[in-house]
């Protein structure tokens, strides 16, 4: 019998492996078909602090160090493990970088810092990575940051509804707290910077309107897998209708974009195009599009559903001997953004997991050039090492049920280490 799905209720591992095959995706898609706005997009994330509503978490990041007056010369301690999208942010800005690593729970090495600043007379701020939406111990964090001089920089790109132990929301301690919304959201562009202190701060009209046309792909995707969920006959009109001519124009776009590219050369790694700053980009704005979507979304609802997901898969994770919960509890106000775990060949598992209709993400595996792989092995290793499950709003009961018994079923079928 398949119940209604809703945010309560306990769900276990079935016992047979006759679930129907559809894909579970790693990513929320599902549009609000919803007329009337729920939020005020201006006043996201806080409606009682400035805030600037932009393009990308890395848009964010670039405008919020400029608006911490730091320069040419200033170096920024960041975190070992880290995306690249933050590090090229904060080299675009013209500052330097000094890594420090993180212990076994994703913590900041303190001890190391202390020294780093021993050696770093230029050193002007500390960049704290909220992983996962679970909060870093940012109240002596910020304790740290005042002590030494030092700006603070609470990186929320994962951290979007969540809270501390203490019920502080994340991005609200730090001098500036940036926010990526497209990470947990179904939007095709987005984020915000959050500004803390009355000295310093920018404003909106400080932004340029985003291209649309860059981001009408990414939102016509989303429309066709909102439908299906709701009317497939729907879907397959809009494919047919919309989106299968606009992919024809666009492949005659691409042919043209291959001549011209094979003319002027090659411009660095598609990586790096995917998660680095595009300087153009460094002073757009949230779209249209995007604002019209986020102003719709119920976020205590998005916030209630990936915690109910998260602790139906907790009991799972934990009882598998070869695979390590990053998080192996939830605390209060936390809002996931994903279900990370650690796996030996993170690579081959993914693609095993996707044929049996689950995706996941293979998470950060992209090591920037500037970052040094020998000096940081345990960040290195976690690179290699790191899958995350989807916890997303999207998802029912049922769907996580699915979630655990495909995992049980693959990390069984593996030789424990």
């Amino acid at each position: 019998m398949r119940h209604r799905p809703g945010i309560r209720g306990k769900v276990a591992v079935p016992d047979s492996p006759n679930i129907p095959k559809r894909l579970i995706p790693a990513m929320p898609t599902r549009l609000p078909f919803r007329i009337r706005a729920r939020n005020a997009v201006a006043a996201l994330p806080f409606p009682d602090r400035p805030a600037i509503q932009t393009y990308s978490g890395r848009v964010a990041i670039y405008q919020g160090l400029l608006a911490l007056g730091l320069g040419k010369g200033d170096t920024v301690l960041v975190p070992a493990y880290a995306c690249g999208s933050e590090i090229d942010a904060v080299l675009k800005a013209g500052l330097e970088i000094r890594f420090y690593p993180v212990d076994n729970n994703l913590r900041p090495d303190m001890e190391v810092c202390n020294d780093i600043l021993a050696q770093t007379p230029f050193a002007k701020a500390l960049f704290v990575t909220h992983y996962f939406g679970f909060a870093q111990p940012i109240k002596a964090l910020r304790e740290f940051a005042d002590k030494n001089n030092l700006r603070l920089i609470e990186d929320c790109a994962h951290g979007f509804l969540s809270c501390d132990a203490n019920g502080t929301p994340l991005g609200t301690s730090g001098d500036i707290g940036v926010f990526s919304y497209m990470k947990g959201l179904p939007l095709t562009d987005g984020g915000a910077c959050v500004f803390n202190r009355s000295d310093i701060g920018a404003t909106q009209d400080t932004l340029r309107q985003a291209n649309i046309r860059k981001l009408a792909g990414r939102f016509l995707f989303q429309v066709e897998r909102s439908l299906e969920t709701v009317a497939p006959w729907a879907a397959r009109i809009f494919d047919k209708g919309v989106r299968s001519p606009l992919r024809a124009l666009k492949n005659i776009g691409k042919r043209q974009a291959v001549k011209s590219h094979v003319i002027g050369g090659s411009t660095g790694s598609e990586e790096m195009g995917i998660l680095g700053l595009d300087l153009v980009q460094a002073d757009w704005a949230i779209s249209k599009i995007a604002r019209a979507t986020l102003s719709r979304l119920d976020l205590t609802r998005v916030r209630d559903i990936r915690r109910r997901n998260y602790e139906l898969l907790l009991p799972v994770v934990n009882a598998l001997g070869n695979v390590r919960a990053l998080f192996p509890e939830l605390p209060d106000g936390t809002c996931p953004l994903f279900f990370p775990i650690e796996i030996d060949d993170a690579a081959t598992v993914q693609r095993e997991l996707a044929t049996q209709g689950l995706g996941t993400k293979y998470f950060w595996s992209y090591f920037h050039d500037r970052f040094p792989r020998d000096e940081f092995p345990f960040e290195a290793a976690l690179k290699t090492r790191v899958l995350v499950l989807p916890v997303h709003q999207d998802l029912t009961a049922q769907d996580m049920a699915q979630v655990g018994e495909i995992l049980t079923r693959v990390m069984q079928g593996r030789v424990v280490g």
